[in-house]
């Protein structure tokens, strides 16, 4: 094998200054590594854990980049970038699973940690070790190039939907919320294309593409400070400054939280209880409490799902990480259901309950959680819920439902609806879809299908959370909402606005969209419960 021009060494000797550069980040890859392990034991969001998050990822761009510049190819080589991809993918996707378990998995997030440390291992073992020359075979690497043109391909579609909002789907919400993780993937293409390619043109072209590819993807990693600084001045502008305790995230983005997960929440879980049952529908909730509180009542969150008022449940397609963390703040949190449309044939591609469908218009949707609202009033005692202090939140459609929950109870003319001895103190939709049913062919009253029109000045605060890139419902939706509120003499209204984030991009629970959000999230809860 011919070694590029620019890259031509004698396999026998390495340049001297690689030799030390070398050395170095391989001692950094093991200081790292050990300080990760210090970490791992006991996990925390305080900002000083930044720099170990900072350093870990310039640590993996360093150990590629040191494969770059090795003036000869090795079996590490070729291995390190297929280990790297794979920790990301396995992090990404068992960090999901774990959020929406309704148990434990201690052996789950055992893996997600090995994940991480990984990379490390590796590029800290191979610094200290003699590689000898590794020539390929030619049938390997052609296999190895088509390989990599197949994950360009797929780098290329996930690049545009962080760059351009159309409609994707529900792969707008995995992309965006893990695009970094994704960034390192195809960053790891990159790596390896280099080692394969002798062609200096070539390589330049292909090495160009892989680092645009891996830039545009850290783009919404890169955005989080701006995210921070307006989601910040928003919220001291419509409540006040954010109120601190002790349970409370130290800071509003934790970046080894984002490789890890955030650490799992001991509380009471109650599965599937029936609050309405007849001949066409029974609907059910999960409720999750703080465990073995002394408390006599605790405030309320009713958090409802979304899914373009057809498709969905509670649990798992309602980021159920949110249920356990709000549990553990000492909140009894109820996860509910409701009857789906067959009204529309719009298909968000999600599972669709079949014992929930029927010809459910929208005022029969907020029927159904009109009448949980009086199961929680009858009930109340049974979970130590405060009536008094109780908060509505859910995502698209759910926001959707949630905003016109809490506005219908706070006006007070729909009792017929919705138990009159709730009091609302807050309203949280996650890009809530007020002016999207009537597209879809959902049916019913105005002001339940825009419930922007039951705005009041006396409406409870609302904090809202909303991706720029959303493609499904767009941004001026939530701004409206806003604008009307203000118009209506309301000032608490605050928007957090997600740079390049798509629909859902809050569903990664420890991704910096979400994490950001919560950090506002739980301080406007305290502040209004």
């Amino acid at each position: 094998m011919q070694e590029p021009v620019f890259l031509r060494q004698s396999v026998t000797s390495t340049p001297s200054l690689y030799k030390y550069l070398n050395r170095f980040i391989g001692t950094i890859n093991v200081i790292v590594f050990i300080a990760s392990i210090v970490y791992f034991l006991n996990p925390s969001t305080h900002a000083g854990w930044n720099v170990l998050g900072g350093i870990y990822i310039v640590l993996l761009l360093s150990n590629g980049l040191l494969i770059y510049l090795k003036p000869y190819t090795t079996t590490f080589m070729l291995w390190y970038p297929f280990l790297l991809a794979i920790s990301m993918l396995t992090m990404g996707i068992l960090n999901y699973s774990i959020s929406n378990s309704y148990e434990a998995k201690p052996l789950m997030q055992m893996v997600v940690y090995i994940a991480f440390l990984l990379p490390l291992f590796v590029a800290s073992i191979s610094t200290f070790l003699e590689e000898r020359y590794f020539e390929p075979h030619k049938l390997f690497k052609i296999i190895l190039i088509v390989m990599v043109g197949f994950v360009y391909l797929l780098g290329f579609y996930f690049s545009s939907i962080i760059v351009v909002p159309y409609e994707h789907g529900v792969i707008e919400a995995i992309v965006t919320s893990f695009s970094l993780l994704f960034g390192f993937v195809f960053f790891a293409a990159t790596i390896l294309i280099s080692k394969l390619i002798d062609n200096r043109k070539l390589l330049f072209i292909a090495g160009g593409i892989g680092l645009i590819i891996t830039s545009i993807h850290f783009l919404p990693f890169l955005s989080t400070q701006s995210t921070i600084v307006n989601l910040d001045k928003q919220f001291k502008e419509a409540f006040q400054e954010p109120t601190n305790n002790k349970s409370f995230l130290r800071h509003p983005f934790s970046i080894p939280a984002y490789f890890v997960g955030m650490p799992q929440q001991d509380i009471q879980i109650e599965k599937d209880v029936i609050f309405y049952e007849d001949d066409d529908i029974t609907l059910r909730f999960d409720v999750f409490m703080p465990k073995e509180s002394q408390t006599t009542k605790h405030p309320v969150l009713v958090r409802i799902h979304g899914g373009a008022w057809k498709s969905g449940d509670k649990g798992a397609d309602n980021v159920m990480q949110m249920n356990k963390y709000f549990a553990d703040q000492g909140y009894v949190v109820y996860d509910i259901q409701y009857g789906l449309s067959t009204l529309t044939t719009y298909d968000l591609g999600i599972d669709t309950p079949m014992h929930l469908i029927g010809p459910f218009t929208m005022d029969d949707m907020l029927s159904h959680i009109g009448i949980f609202t009086n199961y929680l009033a009858e009930h109340a005692n049974e979970y130590k819920a405060d009536l008094d202090s109780v908060f509505f939140s859910g995502g698209s459609a759910g926001g959707q439902l949630a905003t016109a929950t809490a506005l219908a109870i706070e006006n007070g003319s729909y009792n017929d609806i919705f138990s009159d001895t709730i009091t609302v103190k807050g309203l949280i939709p996650f890009y809530p879809a007020n002016k999207s049913a009537r597209a879809i062919n959902i049916t019913g009253r105005d002001e339940f299908l825009e419930p922007e029109n039951l705005i009041r000045e006396s409406s409870p605060p609302t904090l809202i959370y909303q991706g720029k890139n959303d493609s499904l419902v767009d941004w001026e939706t939530a701004q409206s909402f806003k604008d009307k509120s203000m118009e209506k003499g309301n000032k608490h209204v605050a928007i957090g606005y997600m740079p390049f984030a798509g629909h859902a991009s809050d569903y990664y629970f420890p991704g910096f969209y979400n994490q950001v959000f919560l950090y506002y999230m739980e301080r406007f809860m305290w502040m209004y419960k």
